[in-house]
């Protein structure tokens, strides 16, 4: 999830696509350069490990551009700052025909807008900002508080005109909103208060175990060992009091925990508007354990598939083996015959090359262990946990894999684990992995977004879901307070309710907030 420059839309194909999360980690690495200003030489070494080719890959990106006659998003203010810093006369033009700047949401401000603003409002400066600094959350591009706080540095005789009433949401969330922004310390200095309620709204913040909607409190805080059940229960309690589908939100952190909650919204027939179910298919984790259960479940008999062990080998065991059918003569180490059999691994073992022999082994090993785990009936999550096991996938939840609003294989593990519950029995799992990509979508159901997609935008009834301490701050973050921000437009969004659901280890700002 996050912002639409973040790599959010995937690129590759659910089974075949091993080179989705490059694309990903290039598409970061060039908003570093372009929005953030960075110089390429300085990029290239801070993703070096995940991209050893940056530097080549961005020459040739911007060659074929130029090439075929193209300017990309990005590409549209990094050409214009080009123009106006290279060329006097064009500079001078344009900054005659932009004598006043009105700029809204001047918090979403990167570098690179910032710069722009300033050349085009030169020499006198006159540029009117509209923004709220405790809404800055795209910090990955460059966004930072500090346009606002400093405003009065950047514009000089500059003015400032606060607006201290919040008109969208009921007291209980503007006080929540409040109190946990008060933990930050790099914020224009203001109190927002709610704008008069209706005679009848129950103005009080009420903290329970159960997802008990009866006295339809402003702002409710659920925290149980069942987030996703809570969240849909919270949903279903909503439509049954008569809230019309569009007008509820389901508000997460990032796009994997969504997922799961789209499954369970569809088998109750509640249609869903929604993004990112692709992409989390697409996912290098969400790959590896799909192409071990189909390994799991198959007959001994049955061919392996090519890209299966290529995916389980580069992940779990980190070797990369040349698959390809086309060898002939001897075969060099790392190649595979493509009529390989899942009855054929052990066999291969034993002739294979020394450098690949140990990597085929473990293979062997881990896949003999979940075959037996799905032949003995087990379920899905006990299957799931067994391959975590058996591969260490549960020890590399620190791994960094995608890149935009820090999507964890932490995030994508746990909607799996979500998933496994909603798909009890071992055979069911792997056909409701196939669904997701196939999910219905309706602009007319229920919204389910990361919270990063929809500042700016508004819900009668708002679901934060799974506010645990593992996404709150979050796991990769760096900067807690623009994580307080991040939470904060998330229970901004509901203009009526707020219901945020926790999980059974709450993060640390339900607390600050004020709700134990």
């Amino acid at each position: 999830g996050g912002h639409p420059v973040s790599g959010s839309d995937g690129a590759s194909s659910a089974r075949g696509g091993r080179d989705g999360d490059l694309v990903v980690v290039c598409i970061e690495a060039l908003v570093r350069i372009r929005l953030r200003l960075r110089p390429p030489s300085e990029v290239a070494e801070q993703f070096s490990e995940r991209a050893p080719d940056m530097t080549r890959i961005w020459t040739r990106y911007l060659a074929a551009l130029q090439r075929d006659g193209l300017v990309d998003f990005d590409g549209q203010i990094h050409l214009a700052l080009e123009i106006l810093l290279n060329d006097p006369v064009a500079r001078r033009r344009a900054q005659r025909s932009c004598r006043m700047l009105l700029v809204d949401e001047f918090q979403d401000l990167n570098p690179a807008h910032m710069l722009l603003i300033q050349l085009l409002a030169a020499p006198g400066g006159a540029i009117y900002g509209v923004g709220d600094d405790d809404q800055t959350i795209y910090g990955y591009a460059g966004a930072q508080p500090d346009w606002l706080i400093d405003f009065t540095e950047q514009v000089p005789m500059a003015a400032s005109h606060r607006l201290d009433v919040n008109h969208r949401c009921p007291p209980a969330v503007v006080r929540a909103a409040t109190a946990l922004l008060g933990h930050n310390h790099r914020r224009v200095p203001k109190r927002i208060e709610a704008a008069p309620r209706s005679a009848g709204s129950v103005d009080r913040p009420i903290a329970m175990g159960s997802a008990d909607l009866s006295d339809q409190p402003e702002l409710q805080i659920i925290s149980s060992p069942d987030p996703l059940g809570d969240t849909v229960t919270a949903v279903v309690g909503a439509i049954e009091q008569a809230t019309a589908m569009s007008s509820i939100a389901v508000l997460a952190r990032v796009n994997a925990l969504l997922v799961p909650v789209h499954i369970a919204l569809a088998r109750r027939s509640i249609p869903v508007n929604a993004a990112g179910s692709a992409e989390f298919i697409q996912h290098r984790l969400v790959r590896v354990v799909w192409a071990w259960w189909r390994l799991s479940a198959a007959r001994p008999g049955t061919r392996v598939d090519a890209d299966d062990l290529r995916t389980i080998i580069d992940h779990a065991v980190g070797t990369r083996l040349d698959l390809s059918s086309t060898a002939t003569g001897p075969r060099p180490a790392g190649r595979i015959p493509a009529d390989l059999t899942v009855r054929d691994l052990e066999a291969l073992c034993r002739r294979s090359a020394i450098s690949d022999r140990a990597s085929l082994q473990q293979v062997s090993s881990v896949l003999g262990v979940c075959r037996r785990a799905a032949r003995s009936n087990r379920s899905s999550s006990e299957w799931l946990e067994t391959l975590c096991q058996q591969t260490g996938l549960g020890r590399m939840q620190a791994a960094h894999t995608t890149a935009g609003d820090g999507v964890l294989e932490h995030d994508h593990l746990t909607a799996l684990r979500q998933l496994a519950r909603l798909a009890p029995s071992f055979d069911q799992f792997g056909p409701l992995l196939s669904q997701i990509g196939q999910l219905s979508v309706g602009i007319d159901g229920v919204m389910l977004s990361t919270i990063h997609r929809v500042k700016g935008l508004e819900w009668p009834f708002v679901v934060v879901h799974q506010a645990d301490a593992a996404r709150f701050p979050h796991r990769l973050a760096d900067d807690i307070e623009e994580e307080r921000r991040i939470l904060h437009v998330g229970l901004t969004r509901a203009a009526g309710r707020c219901v945020v659901v926790t999980g059974s280890d709450p993060s640390p700002f339900i607390t600050e907030i004020g709700i134990c």
